[in-house]
């Protein structure tokens, strides 16, 4: 008699798993889209940690206009807070540019006694304002 060593897989049983795997994956991708709109950030969280992130990098404010900020940073680099194409960015000649938020269409800056008031207005209308704590630039 004749005994088969059954150690391997057979073609059939190879297709099937990988029919099934495909099928997972193909489930997956169908999935994900769905996920990604639980974990979209307002655009007030979003504004308010911009400001968070300018004050703590410890910018130096050197001026203002109605419509943007010129910020020094730490090692001396000249920086731009503006809105430009519909994106809120810091600019500088240097280092390029960072886009920190989009379809903002205005920011408006009020300079108060000891702070910044910023509002901004994005493409759906909704207006957002906050407060941004900066050092003046001491002239030499």
């Amino acid at each position: 008699m004749f005994t088969k060593n059954r150690l391997g897989f057979t073609l059939l049983e190879s297709v099937i798993t990988l029919f099934v795997i495909s099928l997972i994956i193909v489930a997956l991708q169908t999935c994900m889209p769905m996920f990604s709109n639980y974990v979209k950030v307002s655009n007030d969280i979003t504004f308010h940690t911009i400001l968070h992130q300018i004050e703590s990098q410890n910018y130096k404010l050197l001026n203002t206009s109605q419509n943007n900020l010129s910020l020094e940073s730490k090692d001396g680099k000249i920086m731009t807070l503006l809105v430009e194409k519909e994106k809120l960015k810091i600019k500088s000649e240097q280092t390029g540019q960072i886009i920190l938020m989009e379809h903002v269409r205005h920011l408006n800056i009020e300079d108060k006694k000891y702070c910044l008031r910023l509002v901004l207005q994005d493409s759906g209308g909704e207006t957002l304002e906050g407060l941004l704590f900066l050092k003046q630039k001491v002239s030499k």
